[in-house]
């Protein structure tokens, strides 16, 4: 054990130069993320450069740690003719010991080190500071283990540049040949799969050969287990047939106490279209328009996901999975009613308003019978390949389907006053309103700032989650999903509420935390004079206050649907699906 602790200590000297400029890389990536923090929101811009000046970083970093761990191998060269550690009486397993806790002390536990204080400023707690510690981590493992591998076959450094080089050639060479050509043609769970199937063998092989080379030091044998192992990764990349992560069905299955029942809900297809086709002899996205009825007054439903099956009288089957889309209102799953559902006064009735409604109404055919029934609606794009959706143009299959959604209930998870600047923190996410302007004398600008776990919410994604439309990972099953968070400005005093919209957005990512500066606008509540809107209120945004929203699972829903002939409608998805019939 002495003789382990003495290599390690000698290494970690050796490489005191390659480690400090390593820090120093961290610290430079850390303070980028302070900067953005702390900035107005008011130019969007300005997390661009960011984030560019932060990419630079991140390759700086990714090539300081290869050359490192190059460094940290050929201290101790386990080929050539001039090794010298050969006459030295080190075991091989002693040896390779000390390398790994040299790789773990700095390039495992060190990043973490580093970046607790900038994951406490962000706001994270004790759940969210160990899963960014496990990103951390793996992060580093696929810096680490690719490096140990190539420089346990090396015995130079510019040997071990030379085929780094060539390796990260042949990976982009196969990311244009194989990956993408074979992710157009399929769904994106199973292009992930795919992904992760190819990563796990590569490491895998990196881990065997690298053990190989120290306990046996054949370097031809490993050199072949490394030519087995990357040609088993390329062909996980293009045949892989398993995808992760489904969800069976299970019934109506309680999430947590749910007084709400489900057996009143109905789901049947109401549309199916073409929404979008890539090109000729490639992949088409359908539009599955599918009716919601018999909802509870206080609850809404979350499309979570759905299983499709085609089948024509041939024998031909076409099946496929997809998450529901993010871009429609009805799928963040809060209630119609959500004034009533939060406990507001009811807004008082504006008669001239409500007439010209019901004339809207019966011109665009709304059945007199479906108005007094709570209804929704749930949209799908399931891709398929395009001929067969020529084909069911032509000649219609029969259709099956089987639809996952949550029952949700709506609560208020924080409410301040907008002009309030403080950090509002809501389970590790925090927002900061830095600006409050009017933008019309009808319209309020609120600019934001926005941090949010880089696992949970991707580029695009944290400030999606402050205004409705933050979706769950692609590989969690719906029952794990994370709550969806929708801001709304509330009056307490008249019992109105207006949704925020999205004016524009920037976004970077760093060190595990997506930072989002926002620009969000909110319209006063209006009523119709004439032929014209008109503001209701004289000055309705002194009285109001920022809501965040949350919908609540509580129970699932799974409902079979099952249609004769399954014919494709001409013409785009309709904007108000609810007055078509």
């Amino acid at each position: 054990m002495k003789l382990i602790w003495h290599i390690v200590r000698k290494d970690l000297a050796r490489l005191r130069r390659w480690l400090a400029l390593w820090v120093t890389l961290y610290v430079l990536h850390v303070g980028l993320g302070f900067a953005l923090l702390h900035g107005s929101g008011t130019d969007l811009d300005w997390p661009n450069w960011l984030q560019l000046a932060a990419a630079a970083l991140i390759l700086l970093q990714v090539v300081t740690g290869l050359i490192a761990v190059c460094q940290l191998v050929h201290e101790d060269r386990l080929i050539g003719t001039d090794v010298s550690w050969r006459t030295r009486p080190v075991a091989p397993t002693r040896l390779f010991a000390a390398k790994l806790v040299v790789a773990g002390l700095a390039f495992g536990i060190g990043p973490v080190l580093l970046m607790v204080p900038w994951w406490l400023a962000c706001g994270f707690g004790w759940a969210e500071l160990w899963r960014a510690a496990l990103m951390a981590v793996w992060c580093q493992v696929l810096i680490i283990v690719p490096a140990l591998w190539l420089a346990s076959l090396t015995d130079t450094i510019g040997r071990f540049l030379l085929w780094l080089f060539v390796g990260t050639v042949a990976l982009i060479t196969v990311m244009l040949t194989v990956v993408a050509p074979v992710s157009a043609t399929n769904t994106p769970e199973l292009t992930q799969t795919r992904m992760f199937a190819a990563i796990a063998i590569a490491l895998l092989t990196g881990v065997g050969v690298t053990t190989h080379q120290y306990l046996a030091r054949r370097r031809v044998a490993s050199v072949a287990f490394s030519l087995i192992g990357l040609a088993t990764a390329v062909l996980a990349l293009a045949f892989w047939p398993w995808t992760l992560g489904e969800v069976s069905p299970s019934g109506n299955r309680a999430l947590r106490v749910a007084s709400l029942p489900v057996e009143t809900i109905e789901v049947k297809l109401g549309r199916a279209g073409i929404q979008r086709q890539y090109s000729k002899d490639s992949m088409t996205d359908l539009s599955l328009v599918f009716w919601l009825d018999g909802l509870p007054e206080n609850a809404g439903l979350l499309g979570l996901q759905a299983r499709h099956e085609w089948r024509w009288a041939d024998g031909q089957v076409l099946a496929r999975t997809s998450r529901f889309p993010v871009d429609w209102s009805t799928t963040t799953g809060l209630p119609t009613d959500l004034g009533k559902s939060l406990g507001l006064r009811e807004p008082p009735r504006d008669d001239e308003t409500e007439r010209w409604l019901d004339s809207r109404r019966n011109r665009a055919q709304f059945r007199a019978d479906n108005r007094q029934k709570r209804l929704g609606v749930l949209i799908d794009r399931p891709r398929v390949p395009a001929s067969l959706a020529h084909r069911m143009g032509t000649d219609a299959p029969s259709y099956r389907g089987v639809i996952h959604a949550a029952l949700t209930q709506a609560e208020i998870l924080n409410e301040h006053l907008i002009e309030d600047r403080s950090l509002q923190t809501i389970e590790a996410q925090t927002l900061r309103i830095t600006q409050v302007a009017p933008a019309a004398h009808d319209a309020i600008a609120l600019h934001a700032v926005v941090t949010a776990p880089a696992w949970e919410a991707g580029f695009r994604q944290s400030v999606r989650r402050w205004i409705g439309t933050l979706r769950l990972d692609p590989n969690s099953t719906p029952h794990l999903m994370t709550p969806i968070d929708t801001p709304f400005l509330v009056s307490r005093n008249t019992g109105e509420l207006r949704e925020l919209i999205g004016q524009g957005r920037s976004s970077a990512q760093i060190c595990g935390v997506t930072i989002s500066w926002a620009k969000l606008k909110a319209l006063q509540p209006k009523v119709r004079r004439g032929d014209q809107w008109v503001n209701r209120y004289e000055n309705w945004f002194a009285s109001t206050s920022l809501c965040v929203v949350r919908a609540h699972q509580v129970a699932l829903v799974v409902r079979e649907i099952e249609v004769e002939r399954f014919e494709l409608r001409p013409g785009p998805e309709p904007r108000d699906a609810l007055y078509e019939d």
